[in-house]
């Protein structure tokens, strides 16, 4: 049997660091998260297809949307969004999820801009954005239940 200390270890080049063991709200909130941002990611492209379909012929808003889908979760998982270290804490997990879709839109615009594809800019300068905002209102309800939740369990001491 692992130790918890083994457990929690994660090994990183020639340097091993030890993380804490999970607690009942970080994996729940970390759930929530993942499962709230894909909602929203997908019913956000989903309206941006509604929205796009009808002045683009073919199935070519489905491979934006595929596209858009793709590199913006390529960049959140490379700003490393839901490390479970930032999630629920501080500003830190607003800043990286900025800097996800920042990095999206900048990916898709350099890629329509290489690619000579002009339909991308509702994808860019629309849709994306939209997206975001729609995530981190989401990122900010969760965070206010989650607070709302740990206040009683805070306050319940009146005599400390």
């Amino acid at each position: 049997m692992a130790t918890q200390a083994e457990a929690g270890a994660q090994v990183t080049g020639s340097k091993q660091r030890i993380l804490p063991p999970l607690t009942r709200w970080e994996s729940g909130y970390r759930r929530a998260v993942l499962l709230t941002d894909l909602v929203v990611i997908v019913i956000c492209l989903r309206i941006g297809l509604v929205l796009t379909d009808g002045s683009l012929a073919g199935n070519l808003p489905g491979v934006l949307a595929g596209v858009t889908a793709t590199v913006l979760f390529g960049s959140m998982f490379g700003c490393r969004v839901w490390e479970r270290r930032v999630l629920g804490q501080g500003a830190e997990e607003f800043r990286r999820l900025g800097n996800a879709v920042v990095t999206a839109a900048v990916v898709l615009g350099l890629t329509a801009l290489a690619m000579e594809v002009g339909y991308f800019r509702p994808w860019v300068f629309a849709i994306l954005p939209a997206t975001g905002l729609c995530l981190f209102t989401s990122r900010y309800v969760l965070r206010r239940v989650l607070h709302t939740r740990a206040a009683p369990a805070t306050s319940a001491c009146t005599r400390c």
